[in-house]
């Protein structure tokens, strides 16, 4: 008895065991099809994809499934498709219509995002009992559409008395107002962010058991705070270097020294900024990444059976990222089956779980089948419901 809770305790670490070159195989098939297809195997192409992914992932010597079809993919892209054709069509030709579009699609995007967390959720099972997800409708209709038009309600009433008072009284109000208004339109970003992963991963279900999270929302601030922080610094530096170097060849023409070695340090100066600015956007989606993903999986556990942890680094995202970006451009794309299988084996390696309970007693509840429908206009309309939590 001593030797099975032992086991049950134990740690056990998530592997990704696909391969580049096997990867590739069905990769350039699915490219191929696709193209051949005029894009209708697409949908066939993404089943057999994040089939291979979530196959080739294990955790406690078992591999996840994914259940979709390529129908049911097939079926909500030709409804995206076609929804997206008469948008396109009605905003061309009559663009008052198209604006009334526009607010319909406003207003369905949240039913997209939580329509795209259900059809994800039960499409995937591990040990043959499927996931679900259960979040009510109205919670991210309030996250998405009621939370982030707050502040700028704020920052309009806060003009409007300004305006209204029309004199010194009304200045000083928008002058120390206005800008927390302002600050506050920024910061409901990572708090909206913090308040749906809450949500998303508090209504994810294994079987009957349920996932839970401490999300603090402090974490996600100090992030967004920290990549701002270094965001200035950059732009700092980048305008320090712009400026130094266009008052240099100002100086240099104005004494009639100016040359062309001029000009060619002003263009290396630009250019090395350019590159600092490029550098801190990879940089910044590594930092958001390890330290979110880092943070909710380290919070998140199933019932009592089931604790896990993520290490994903800063330093070796941004290397990943960045010489992923190259290997694509070098190889005109044919590094992409490679690139992804890479980054899927390092997220997995930096994944683990702790084991508490046996998790063969879950049993998968009967759900009705879900549509793809609002993947695939998410999808289209480029409204993502994904959360960027992966192994």
């Amino acid at each position: 008895m001593s030797e099975s809770i032992a086991t049950q305790s134990a740690t056990r670490p998530f592997e990704f065991k696909g391969a580049g070159g096997e990867f590739f195989k069905i990769w350039i098939v699915n490219v191929l099809l696709s193209v051949i297809t005029l894009g209708i195997y697409s949908a066939w192409a993404k089943v057999r994809t994040n089939r291979y992914f979530y196959g080739n992932t294990f955790f406690d010597g078992s591999s996840f499934e994914y259940h979709a079809t390529g129908w049911q993919i097939f079926k909500g892209r030709i409804i995206a498709a076609i929804a997206f054709a008469i948008y396109i069509i009605i905003n061309q030709f009559f663009p008052l219509v198209g604006i009334g579009l526009t607010l319909i699609l406003v207003l369905a995007s949240p039913w997209i995002i939580w329509s795209s967390y259900r059809f994800h959720a039960r499409m995937a099972s591990y040990r043959q009992v499927r996931f679900s997800f259960d979040g009510g409708l109205g919670t991210v209709y309030k996250y998405i559409l009621l939370l982030p038009f707050l502040p700028a309600v704020a920052l309009g009433l806060i003009i409007g008395v300004a305006w209204l008072i029309n004199g010194t009284v009304g200045g000083m109000v928008a002058m120390f107002l206005g800008p927390v208004a302002i600050i506050s339109i920024y910061a409901m970003g990572p708090y909206i962010q913090a308040l749906m992963y809450r949500y998303h991963v508090n209504n994810l279900h294994y079987g009957q058991g349920n996932f839970s999270t401490n999300i603090r929302i402090g974490v996600f601030f100090k992030t967004y705070l920290v990549i701002l922080g270094v965001f200035l610094l950059f732009a700092a530096i980048f305008g320090a270097i712009g400026f130094a170097s266009g008052l240099g060849a100002l100086f240099s023409l104005q004494n009639g020294s100016g040359s062309g070695l001029d000009s060619n340090l002003f263009n290396i100066a630009f250019l090395g900024g350019y590159l600092l600015v490029f550098a801190f956007s990879f940089w910044a989606r590594s930092y958001m990444e390890a330290r979110i993903n880092n943070h909710v999986f380290n919070e998140l556990k199933l019932d009592n059976a089931l604790n896990l942890h993520s290490n994903l680094k800063v330093k070796s995202l941004f290397w990943i990222h960045l010489t992923n970006l190259f290997l694509v451009i070098f190889t005109i794309g044919l590094a992409i089956p490679f690139i992804k299988v890479r980054l899927a084996k390092y997220r997995a390696n930096s994944t683990s779980g702790t084991l508490t309970q046996d998790l063969e007693h879950y049993v998968s509840l009967q759900q009705q089948k879900q549509s793809a429908l609002g993947e695939e206009l998410g999808g289209t309309f480029d409204i993502q419901g994904d959360l960027g939590l992966s192994l």
